[in-house]
């Protein structure tokens, strides 16, 4: 929420320059003119201070804004108190009230005391700045800013009227915030301008101020806390309504324009599109995960079977040395004597093709393990999109019976049967064309002999070849 006041600390109120400038700084300062002690470093909610265009002590600064004038309703200083976003680091918050206070002194001439409160989430800075114009040693205060000029002296210089001086600085502040808050890649954006001049249908709040702000969180209720409350409940009502429209005007231009981009479409696509809509395993088919899911599994197949072989082959090795060594075999498995090396051999041999086998049905399972998982999760997104797909089809089935679609796709027919039609003319008249002897006839077989065209498998039936073929994975 933009914040930004502009008050001036005048002496007509009781008010002191030292004073305001000890308490938004949390610090000492002996008031010169009045002897009065303005003591506030107990105060804990002083995050930051700094002096901008000014060379001296705090102390020096407002000493010599009080000493500069005479009048006993003299404003000796003008505060500007902003709302600091809570959206920003403690840096950025800083480096943005500084940002503001630097435009100040230059905008106006003046030097400009920068404090930043934080206690209860509240971050917000204290903007003391000068009335009158400092040096460029920035250890002196000369005359008054143009800033604080009258309205006859404001006139005569051709300056605009004073509140036009609030509204750009309160517009400077608005445009700072709002850059600091793009650069920290935040969507909010503050605005200096009242919701009537914004357009905006709301219930505008008001600045509770830090005495408000402390009664309340003691759970004291104030009038200025219940206007508030009752306004964001107003404008909290007003938002759901907001929200709620603009999201059937945001569907309803999301579904012109799916309308408009399928009126572009041929029919026999759209035909293809509704067809496919409700076909999981094509949808299956389509995804790369899948597919590598798939090809592994078919990897890992492979390899088992590469491992059948190899074992089968040296089970006949073994089997062939021990029918040519019957009695020497015999001798062996009684223990009585060794195996010979081509023995021994092709034993270790068959036993590590025995091992490669286990190694590559392991493998196998865990193929299909993991194409299944990917099988299940796809099935389960299908199921979840089913509302989705459920409108684009119905959408499609509106355009296809829509005569306007109808007859626009009639003349697109005719269109491109012209230009198959123009296409072919152009290739009769290119040169040589015309005299190249006609091809011979196909010679086709008589009609007993021709074969009977392969029927196209319905979904269940591909189903049923995807299974048959291993592709399904036993799902």
């Amino acid at each position: 929420m933009y914040h930004n006041s502009v008050k001036p600390v005048s002496r007509s109120s009781g008010r002191s320059a030292c004073a305001a400038a000890a308490y938004r700084a949390g610090e000492k300062i002996i008031d010169h003119r009045t002897g009065i002690e303005h003591d506030y470093t107990k105060k804990a909610d002083v995050d930051f201070t700094q002096l901008i265009g000014w060379s001296g002590t705090r102390s020096e600064l407002w000493n010599a804004a009080e000493a500069a004038e005479k009048r006993k309703d003299a404003c000796v200083a003008r505060e500007y108190e902003i709302g600091l976003p809570t959206e920003l680091s403690k840096e950025q918050r800083q480096a943005l009230a500084v940002e503001y206070g630097q435009w100040l002194h230059a905008e106006y001439g003046v030097a400009v005391d920068v404090c930043i409160h934080d206690k209860g989430g509240n971050p917000h800075a204290h903007i003391l700045t000068t009335t009158r114009e400092v040096n460029p040693q920035g250890n002196e205060l000369n005359g008054k800013s143009w800033r604080e000029w009258s309205p006859q002296a404001r006139k005569k210089a051709y300056l605009e009227p004073r509140h036009t001086d609030i509204e750009k600085a309160r517009e400077m502040y608005a445009t700072l915030a709002n850059r600091a808050l793009e650069k920290s890649q935040s969507n909010v954006r503050l605005d200096h301008r009242s919701y009537k001049r914004q357009g905006i249908d709301k219930v505008p709040t008001i600045h509770l101020g830090p005495r408000v702000i402390a009664l309340e969180s003691k759970g004291i209720e104030t009038g200025k806390g219940d206007y508030n409350r009752l306004a964001n409940e107003i404008n909290k009502t007003a938002d759901i309504i907001d929200m709620l429209k603009y999201k059937q005007e945001k569907q309803q231009a999301q579904r012109e324009a799916a309308k408009a981009d399928l009126f572009e479409q041929p029919r026999e696509k759209l035909q293809n599109k509704l067809a496919l809509a409700a076909d999981f395993d094509f949808v299956r088919e389509q995804s790369p995960r899948f597919y590598v899911a798939k090809r592994d599994h078919q990897e890992a197949k492979r390899e088992i079977s590469y491992a059948k072989f190899e074992a089968s082959e040296t089970t006949k090795a073994v089997a062939q040395y021990e029918q040519q060594h019957r009695f020497r075999t015999y001798l062996v498995s009684t223990g009585l004597l060794k195996p010979s090396a081509e023995h021994a051999a092709l034993l270790q041999q068959q036993a590590l093709t025995f091992q490669q086998l286990q190694q590559a049905e392991a493998a196998e399972k865990s193929a299909l393990a993991a194409a299944r998982a990917v099988h299940a999760e796809l099935k389960k997104d299908f199921d979840k999109s089913e509302p989705k797909r459920n409108a684009e089809a119905g959408l499609i089935r509106e355009v296809l019976a829509d005569p306007e679609y109808t007859a626009k796709e009639d003349k697109r027919d005719v269109q491109r049967a012209e230009q198959r039609a123009a296409i072919i003319e152009k290739i009769k008249k290119i040169p040589g064309q015309s005299q190249r002897p006609e091809p011979e006839p196909e010679q086709r077989p008589e009609p007993e002999q021709r074969p009977e065209p392969e029927q196209r498998p319905e979904p269940e039936q591909k189903r049923e070849k995807r299974k048959s073929s291993g592709l399904d994975f036993g799902m």
